[in-house]
C-alpha cells in the first residue's frame, strides 16, 4: 500500500495467481507474461460512490485498432462499444461513472476513438448499467507512419508536444462505413502466429475508486494471448472478426462484432484456458478496523456459451437459454452453483449448519460474507449478489477472518456436442473439442475495505484449473 493523501488512500496491484488449464494446440491462452491480444476486466461499478478506471497500453511500435465493450453486469448485453485506435506506445484510459441519474463512460485520455467522444466527455451507457464487466480485444495493427500506406496510423499519432492525436475526425472517417472500412488497408496484417511471431502487443489494468469513503483498489485485466485475427482486407466475409460491414461503429445490428468467441481457434478453446474448478481467496469481517470484503466472481464467456442462434445487442430482446452452462432445472435454473467451504486463520473449519451452496445467477456475481449484525453488502451496494450473504458467525474467534475455497460444478460445460448456434463465428463444429472435469470459465478478485484508516485492498483469486482430456464430436 502507498499513501496517497491523509486518508491513507490504498492502492494494492497484485499479479493474477492464474491456473489456467491446458489449452488446444496453437490456441489461445492466459498470458503468463502479461501481454496479448484480448483483455478481460472482471469487474466495474459506478454505485454507491465508486467509479471505475479502465487503463490499456500499446506496448508496440505498431497502431491497433481494438474493439472496446462494456457489457451489463446482469447477462453480458452491451451497454456500449466502440473502437480505440492505439498509436504506438500509446495508452488509453477512461472511467465508468454516475452523472445524474445515468451510468455511462468517460475518456479520460487524447487517443482517437471511433465514434470519437473527446477527453473529458461523459457518454451514457446506450443500455444503462450501474455494474458492468469490459472486454478489450485487438481487430488490426498498421505497421509504420508513412502518410500514403498508413494515413491512419499517422492521424492517430500524438503529438510530442501537446500529447493530441493528429486528426481523429481522419480515424473516424475511415471507419465509417463498409467503404471506408474496405479502403483501410493499412490494418492488413495479420495477428495470427504464436510466441514473437504472434502480436500480443496489449496490457492494461483497472481501479476501483470511492472517493467519499477514501477507498481504492486496483490489479491487472486478464490477458488472452495468440487470440488470432483474420486476413485482410477486413471486410465483408473476410474473416471471423468480420462477418458483418459496419462493425467499426455503435450501428444496428453490428454491436456484436468482434466477441471472445472469434478467436481463431474459436470458443472452445478460450472457455478451456479460463475454466477453474475452484477459486480461492481470503475474507475479513473485523469490525474493529471496520474491515469487509466481498468477492467478485466473473464468468466472461457465459453469455456466448449459453445464448442461442442470435446474436444480441443492446437494443434488442434477450434469446432464450441453453441450460448448458449452469443448472438446467429447478428453482437455480441457469445458475453456476457454487460450493463454498470456509476457514478461520486459525485452521478452523465451518462444518456445523454450513453455508451450503451459492447460486450464482449472473454473469458478474458479487459475493458478499456476514457475521450477526456484520455485513459486507454495505461495501458494493451491488445488484448482482446473492440475496444471502455467506454467514461465517460458526468460525469467530477473536477477529473473524479466514480463507474460502469456492467449489465449481462438476459438471462439463465444454461437453463434445454438435453447437446448434453456429452462426457464432470462430466456432467450428467438426474439430476435435475439449471436455472436462468440471468447473466453469471465469476469474475475479477478494476487495477487502478498511475504515481506520480509510482504505481499499484488492486481491486476485488464487484457483485450481480444469484437467481436460481430448474427445472429438
Amino acid at each position: 500500500m502507498m499513501n496517497l493523501s491523509k486518508q491513507a488512500l490504498a492502492l494494492a496491484v497484485t499479479a493474477a495467481v492464474v491456473g489456467g488449464g491446458a489449452s488446444l494446440a496453437q490456441a489461445q491462452t492466459v498470458a503468463a507474461g502479461g501481454l496479448g491480444q484480448a483483455l478481460i476486466y472482471p469487474y466495474m461499478t459506478a454505485k454507491g460512490g465508486w467509479s471505475s478506471f479502465l487503463h490499456v497500453i500499446n506496448t508496440s511500435a505498431t497502431t491497433v485498432a481494438a474493439k472496446v465493450r462494456f457489457r451489463r453486469a446482469t447477462d453480458s448485453a452491451d451497454a456500449y462499444d466502440f473502437i480505440v485506435v492505439l498509436s504506438p506506445y500509446d495508452v488509453w484510459t477512461g472511467v465508468v461513472e454516475q452523472k445524474g441519474s445515468e451510468y455511462g463512460f468517460r475518456p479520460t485520455d487524447n487517443s482517437c476513438t471511433v465514434p470519437h467522444f473527446g477527453k473529458g466527455t461523459f457518454t451514457p451507457f446506450i443500455l444503462q448499467a450501474s455494474e458492468v464487466y469490459a472486454e478489450v480485444i485487438m481487430m488490426g495493427v498498421s505497421v509504420g507512419l508513412s502518410s500514403t500506406s498508413n494515413p491512419i496510423a499517422v492521424a492517430a499519432k500524438h503529438n510530442s508536444v501537446s500529447g493530441v492525436p493528429a486528426d481523429c475526425s481522419k480515424v473516424e472517417e475511415a471507419f465509417a462505413n463498409a467503404a471506408s472500412v474496405a479502403n483501410a488497408t493499412e490494418f492488413s496484417t495479420a495477428l495470427t502466429g504464436t510466441g514473437t511471431d504472434a502480436t500480443n502487443f496489449l496490457t492494461g489494468k483497472f481501479d476501483l475508486v470511492n472517493v467519499g469513503q477514501g477507498w481504492s483498489g486496483a490489479s491487472r485485466a486478464t490477458v488472452i494471448a495468440d487470440f488470432g485475427a483474420p486476413p485482410a482486407p477486413l471486410v465483408q466475409g473476410s474473416g471471423p472478426y468480420f462477418p458483418n460491414t459496419n462493425i467499426w461503429s455503435q450501428a444496428a445490428p453490428d454491436f456484436d462484432h468482434p466477441t471472445l468467441a472469434e478467436g481463431t481457434t474459436g470458443l472452445t478453446a478460450l472457455n478451456t484456458v479460463l475454466t477453474k474448478t475452484n477459486l480461492i481467496n481470503e475474507w475479513v469481517l473485523n469490525p474493529g478496523l471496520g474491515e469487509l470484503s466481498s468477492w467478485i466472481v466473473t464468468f466472461p464467456t457465459k453469455k456466448l456459451t449459453v445464448d442461442a442462434i442470435t446474436a444480441v445487442n443492446a437494443l434488442s430482446g434477450q434469446t432464450p437459454k441453453l441450460p448448458t452452462f449452469g443448472e438446467a432445472t429447478g428453482v437455480n435454473a441457469g445458475c453456476v452453483v457454487g460450493t463454498p467451504s470456509l476457514w478461520n486463520r486459525e485452521e478452523r473449519q465451518l462444518t456445523v449448519a454450513s453455508p451450503g451452496t451459492t447460486p450464482l445467477c449472473y454473469e458478474v456475481n458479487v459475493l458478499n460474507f456476514k457475521s450477526g449484525a456484520i455485513d459486507s453488502k454495505s461495501m458494493l451496494d451491488s445488484s448482482v449478489a446473492p440475496i444471502n450473504s455467506i454467514p461465517t458467525d460458526l468460525i469467530s474467534t477473536g477477529v473473524i477472518a479466514g480463507w474460502m475455497n469456492l467449489a465449481m460444478p462438476t459438471t462439463s460445460v465444454l461437453h463434445p456436442f454438435t453447437p446448434v448456434w453456429t452462426t457464432l463465428p470462430g466456432w467450428a463444429a467438426a474439430v476435435t473439442t475439449a471436455g472436462t472435469t468440471g468447473g466453469r470459465p471465469g476469474g475475479g478478485f477478494n476487495l477487502t475495505a478498511r475504515a481506520t484508516p480509510s482504505d481499499t485492498v484488492l486481491y486476485d483469486h488464487a484457483y485450481l484449473p480444469n484437467t481436460p482430456t481430448t474427445t472429438t464430436p
